[in-house]
């Protein structure tokens, strides 16, 4: 019977140690949980910036391609237009400045 009344403190210890263990168990479970809803969260930030880069770059091909064809077609004319562009901003520079 001694014997068996020297272990009731070790079972005592062992109960509170199981008791604290299984506490800080919960608690990294919480923090996994957590950490994993922000990687999905992190992930579909990262989806949707890259469904918008896809969309800039699709917009941006085609402008390129629009700008490649206008000179492709000749620069007469787009030296014409740039030449009336800068007479045209001179002159409205000329008018602000003048009154």
């Amino acid at each position: 019977m001694a014997h068996h009344r020297s272990n009731i403190p070790y079972q005592e210890q062992n109960d509170l140690f199981e008791s604290e263990l299984s506490a800080k168990t919960n608690r990294l479970k919480q923090i996994a949980i957590k950490i994993g809803d922000e990687a999905r969260y992190q992930n579909d930030l990262l989806k949707k910036m890259d469904n918008d880069f896809d969309k800039s770059q699709g917009f941006l091909g085609s402008t390129f391609a629009k700008v490649k064809k206008l000179s492709g077609q000749g620069y007469g004319g787009m030296w014409c237009t740039l030449f009336m562009f800068i007479c045209a901003f001179f002159f409205v520079l000329y008018l602000i400045l003048r009154f």
